[in-house]
């Protein structure tokens, strides 16, 4: 029997401002697979009453998020999945999402599928995510180091919403640090007093343990000589200090995308368990 027709008992919460033709039929599909689907408006409070943090939740976006009270549900969406640790499926239009991922970081998102949608490809996803085969999106932890104090409690104030965010004011407080804590990102003053920045880096590069921490970094000299500097050591990109919340967001954004998109090319070119167990029978090391 395939594996998709087989029914598996669990629980999707379908959120949208109303029961369309398309919610109403993907339902239907649901309840025949015996997974119990609850349909719930985009409001937070509702959301929060509909089931346990286990349950995944597809957002059936609509043209709620171009008001005022579609744009909040979109921002306390992105506070509610990170820190509840929930699977987040959209379906929505091209321009819908483009809206949606003003106020909810792409990264929020676990699977995204445009309109129209593929109906047994979105019931396969929502299976997956009820078996546990899709992961919650986290909230990235990133170091920011950086001998400037003031300026790093304004990055923090800006990024805190949407980052776990550490603040190290010197480079070997931050090497020390990093000696028993992980984190995603590593946003790295250029100049420093003791231990500068490129000496930072090459310490972290040199690290087996570390060198895996990506590393941008941060300078407040917008001379051509002084970028090219920077550039030279081969950073994962850098950040200019004068630029404003909004871009610096949307880089963080794009890196984490890029990111995300990468380690899903890297794990589709592994063999994955079933190649690696017909390799072995073939060469009787079963």
């Amino acid at each position: 029997m395939d594996e998709n027709n087989v029914a598996i008992n669990g629980k999707v919460i379908i959120v949208s401002k109303k029961e369309s033709f398309s919610v109403i039929g993907l339902m239907q599909k649901l309840s025949e697979s015996e997974i119990d689907a609850r349909h719930v408006e985009p409001n937070l409070s509702t959301l929060k009453m509909a089931g346990d943090n286990s349950i995944p939740i597809v957002y059936y976006v609509g043209d709620e998020i171009y008001s005022n009270r579609g744009a909040k549900f979109a921002e306390d969406l992105k506070t509610f999945v990170f820190d509840n640790d929930r699977i987040l499926i959209v379906v929505c239009e091209k321009a819908e999402y483009d809206k949606l991922t003003e106020f909810l970081p792409q990264t929020a998102i676990a699977r995204s599928f445009l309109r129209p949608v593929d109906m047994s490809e979105l019931i396969s996803t929502i299976r997956d995510g009820i078996r546990g085969y899709i992961l919650p999106k986290k909230r990235h932890h990133i170091l920011i180091v950086d001998d400037d104090k003031t300026y790093m409690r304004m990055l923090k104030e800006a990024l805190n919403d949407e980052y776990k965010i550490t603040m190290m004011d010197s480079g070997t407080q931050a090497i020390r640090w990093l000696c028993e804590n992980r984190v995603d990102l590593i946003l790295l003053d250029y100049k420093m007093p003791v231990m500068d920045g490129p000496l930072f880096y090459q310490m972290m590069k040199s690290d087996d343990e570390m060198r895996h921490i990506p590393i941008i970094f941060l300078t407040g000299v917008q001379e051509r000589d002084s970028v090219m500097k920077v550039l030279d050591l081969n950073p994962e990109d850098y950040i200019l200090k004068s630029v404003d919340e909004k871009k610096l967001r949307e880089k963080l954004e794009r890196f984490f995308v890029r990111r995300k998109k990468k380690a899903e090319e890297d794990s589709e070119a592994l063999p994955n368990k079933n190649e690696i167990e017909a390799l072995l029978a073939e060469l009787n090391l079963m």
